[in-house]
């Protein structure tokens, strides 16, 4: 996976830390949210595949584009509520409806004001 596009505007860890700093209060939930479709063009270019056993690269593919805007929106929604950085990052995805092809992913953390 490439690295992300925009880089992020706020410190964001999987630890409830940051490196280095203090953190000096807990502001609450923050979180990221998509409804995203694979599309009929991944689907058509894998279609052979999911017969066999293997990685479908157009699926992970559309689901990295998916978590890394998921993670944009999170740090947009801390920097709404005040945020200097999110700690405990981390990413929940459903699908929703039998045969919809739609998947909604989640990335949600803690957003915290850091010391100095």
């Amino acid at each position: 996976m490439a690295a992300l596009e925009q880089p992020l505007a706020l410190p964001v860890s999987t630890t409830f830390e940051i490196a280095g700093r203090t953190v000096s209060e807990h502001i609450g939930p923050a979180f990221g949210i998509i409804a995203f479709s694979a599309g009929t063009a991944a689907g058509v270019k894998s279609f052979g595949r999911q017969f066999k056993r293997g990685e479908m690269v157009e699926y992970t593919d559309v689901l990295a584009e998916a978590r890394e805007i998921t993670l944009q929106r999170l740090v947009e929604h801390a920097q709404s509520l005040g945020a200097d950085a999110v700690v405990g990052l981390r990413f929940d995805s459903n699908t929703m409806g039998e045969s919809s092809g739609l998947l909604e992913i989640l990335a949600l953390g803690t957003a915290v004001k850091l010391a100095g």
